[in-house]
């Protein structure tokens, strides 16, 4: 079960330590992400993060604001996909105009700006998102999370 976990820190420099290969990732390359094995490991005392055994409660915490931090990803993104959209929609030839000018893609942009537009005035729902659960309002975050998603 997940009563008794308890969060704590390593040095990848630790007997024991085995960090593996960094993964190539599709996406979010900013941040590494790699395997790291545990074997036989001494942790210090010291190296305990929080109380012990309430390490559930704080691996929780900490997806609770990953999650915020996704839908301030998303609404970057929507802007970015926007960005190079209209550039390329003036440029783009097609039946000898440019594609910009046909009403479909019109109509399509005109729903991606319309959510793209909310995702905006929303933006700040992921910053309160994030503020609430670093204040331990943990309970608060999906409403943060339901409105930070481009609907």
């Amino acid at each position: 079960g997940y009563k008794g976990i308890t969060t704590f820190f390593v040095d990848k420099e630790m007997p024991g330590v085995i960090v593996a290969k960094p993964e190539d990732k599709l996406g979010i390359k900013a941040s590494g992400t790699c395997m790291v094995h545990l074997e036989n490991v001494r942790v210090p005392e010291e190296n305990i993060l929080g109380v012990f055994g309430q390490g559930y409660k704080y691996a929780a915490g900490f997806l609770n604001e990953g999650r915020v931090g996704i839908g301030a990803q998303m609404i970057g993104m929507a802007q970015g996909a926007l960005d190079a959209t209209i550039p390329y929609t003036l440029e783009r030839k097609q039946f000898g105009q440019d594609i910009f000018s046909f009403q479909v893609r019109q109509f399509l942009e005109n729903i991606c700006e319309c959510k793209r537009d909310t995702a905006i005035f929303m933006r700040t729902f992921p910053i309160e998102g994030n503020k609430s659960c670093k204040k331990g309002h943990n309970n608060n975050f999906h409403i943060f999370l339901r409105y930070s998603d481009i609907p």
